[in-house]
């Protein structure tokens, strides 16, 4: 209970958006005459932490539809915070809370009211010389949701509840098409309240925003560009009269519906948000069970683990670097249940001409992480896979290094397989099944001189390794993702390929901007079977299919970051009790750590 509190403090103090509380039923689309469950959530978008009912809090929550008002009812600390029967109709949900309070340093606080449209404010504590003071604030919510029970046509979701702050639609948003309009009201006290921001934000898709400011009628109009899931959020804040210890009194709005269209085909999720930016990405079964791990290093040496929980992603740092960290492997090392993790990049401070390099293993030690040295090399270590228990590594001294158990102690044994024609910028590893020129699998490394490199054994029962250039372009090569039959490349100038060990290279498509990651695999178990997920320098994410019967690959961006991305994996993440779910897993400079996935 500690934590979970901690968490949520941890999600208001972090800037503006993270304020916002909105409630929404766990079936958006129930049937008539079921119980119906009700989440109260707190976040920001892209990031919902549902959060135990609090007896002590609740002013109202209640349920009102075709036949009157009902109460939701639920017991003090339960999660879902409460329960109603819903009859036939819509029925419109509302929770209000008694009043908290927050203090922020006075440069968060400026940022918040920048964030959050209180320019008004701002500039009345900049009159009264307060630029520079703490801003202490007292806030409440007023959160309404629209469900219907079968029948979404019908009335009840234009009227207002006398909330002390409203959202009031003018159109019933059950009713909403992709790229509809929805007109709003703001009321404050049941009067329209002028001059007010009113943002709308996708539950699927973080980066699915739209905002707008009331007109002295108190309306606004945003249009809603993809179905599903949809808060929109509105805040207003005056200077407190009573001469209590806070400078300020907020009121915060929300409204949560589901859209009869459909929505994204892909959910995306911010998985950790961290204050550095994010260098690479892995997936793996750390703990040495189904459940799969996130994990991503940092340009100030963190490593960052996120868990995919039943309420929402849970991230951590479990471990600091002394120096900048550029990738990151998983897989098995000890033959212990659970995958490893290794990291690489420089020894110490941050990559720059001459820097040392340093590999280092992340383990999970009951509760706690351990990081232990692996390697430190005179060159900068840049890239890292683990392919049959064995770890391959390589950097600016463009030797490929491999690292193995000791069979005869705790000790590794240490070999160099071979030297690279260029600088490796990654590595990816697929299991290896035969040797020589038969060998399937192996490692494969992209290199700056527009190279791709392939090791794998190098004859039957020797144990020893060999590198063989496989394809060149003039290009530098950016990333790639080995499989056990061919090796999917992501170029400089946007090309991405697909090479095969025997020398054959052919183009996929052309991406028009530069490639940071691409991986392979079914990430719509229900579309075709050919499918690949690409992220770019420009911030974009891009989802591509091969329809049967077609050459033509078809594309669909599916998230915008507002920073470049610089790497992307394929994988599976699991809840506990049900199947695996495909993942994609994106790092971002802007410190997010992206998870794209079919809708729950």
């Amino acid at each position: 209970m500690l934590q979970r509190v901690l968490i949520l403090l941890l999600l208001v103090a972090r800037g503006a958006s993270a304020h916002d509380c909105w409630i929404e039923p766990v079936d958006p689309h129930p049937m008539q005459d079921v119980e119906v469950q009700v989440r109260l959530l707190v976040g920001e978008p892209g990031q919902g932490e549902a959060f135990p009912r609090r007896a002590e809090k609740v002013v109202r929550f209640v349920a009102r539809g075709p036949k009157g008002e009902l109460p939701i009812q639920g017991a003090d600390g339960e999660e879902p915070a409460g329960r109603f029967r819903i009859g036939r109709g819509v029925h419109v949900l509302s929770y209000r809370n008694r009043p908290s309070v927050i203090e922020l340093e006075a440069g968060k606080f400026e940022e918040y009211l920048r964030e959050e449209g209180l320019e008004e404010v701002s500039r009345l504590r900049a009159g009264r010389g307060e630029t520079g003071k703490v801003g202490r604030e007292r806030y409440s919510r007023c959160c309404k949701s629209i469900v219907a029970g079968e029948e979404p046509g019908g009335a009840g979701w234009e009227t207002p509840l006398g909330d002390d702050l409203e959202l009031v639609p003018e159109k019933n948003p059950l009713l909403l098409a992709p790229g509809d309009e929805l007109p709003l009201r703001v009321l404050l006290r049941g009067q329209p309240l002028a001059g007010a921001k009113v943002a709308a934000w996708s539950r699927a898709r973080f980066d699915l925003r739209t905002s707008g400011r009331t007109d002295a009628e108190g309306r606004v109009r945003l249009r809603l560009p993809a179905g599903g899931r949809w808060v929109v959020t509105c805040v207003r804040m005056q200077a407190t009269t009573d001469g209590g210890p806070q400078d300020w009194e907020s009121l915060w709005s929300s409204l949560s519906f589901v859209t009869a269209g459909y929505g994204p085909r892909f959910q995306v999720d911010v998985a950790a948000v961290h204050s550095a930016a994010l260098n690479g990405c892995a997936l793996g079964e750390l703990d040495g069970v189904a459940e799969s791990e996130l994990v991503a290093v940092a340009k100030d040496g963190a490593i960052v683990v996120s868990r995919l929980e039943p309420r929402a992603w849970r991230s951590e740092v479990a471990a600091v670097a002394t120096g900048e960290l550029l990738g990151v492997a998983t897989g098995e090392l000890d033959g212990v249940p659970g995958d490893e993790v290794v990291v690489v990049g420089a020894l110490e401070g941050p990559v720059r001409e001459g820097v040392r390099g340093v590999a280092l293993l992340l383990q999970r030690a009951g509760t706690e992480w351990r990081l232990t040295r692996l390697v430190q090399d005179d060159g900068l270590l840049r890239a890292a896979a683990i392919v049959d228990g064995q770890l391959f590594l390589a950097g600016s001294r463009r030797q490929v290094l491999r690292l193995r158990r000791d069979p005869q102690g705790s000790g590794w044994i240490h070999d160099v397989v071979g030297a690279l024609p260029g600088l490796p910028r990654a590595a990816s590893g697929a299991r290896t099944s035969g040797s020589g020129a038969r060998a399937a699998g192996g490692v494969a490394f992209a290199c700056e001189d527009g190279s791709v490199v392939l090791a794998r054994p190098a004859a039957e029962s020797s144990g020893a390794w060999a590198l063989q250039v496989v394809d060149q372009r003039p290009r530098p090569r950016a990333r790639l993702h080995a499989g056990s039959a061919a090796i999917l490349v992501a170029d400089d100038d946007g090309l991405l390929t697909v090479v095969s060990p025997r020398h054959q290279r052919w183009t996929v498509f052309e991406a028009g901007t530069a490639l940071r990651g691409a991986a392979s695999g079914q990430l719509d178990l229900r579309g075709s079977q050919h499918q690949m997920t690409v992220a770019g320098a420009n911030g974009e994410m891009t989802h591509a299919w091969l329809k049967d019967g077609q050459t033509d690959w078809t594309r669909e961006v599916v998230a915008k970051d507002g920073a470049e991305l610089r790497d992307l994996a394929f994988g599976q993440v699991v809840l506990t009790g049900q199947r695996p779910q495909p993942c994609v897993v994106v790092a971002s400079a802007s410190g997010r750590l992206l998870a794209l996935r079919r809708p729950e």
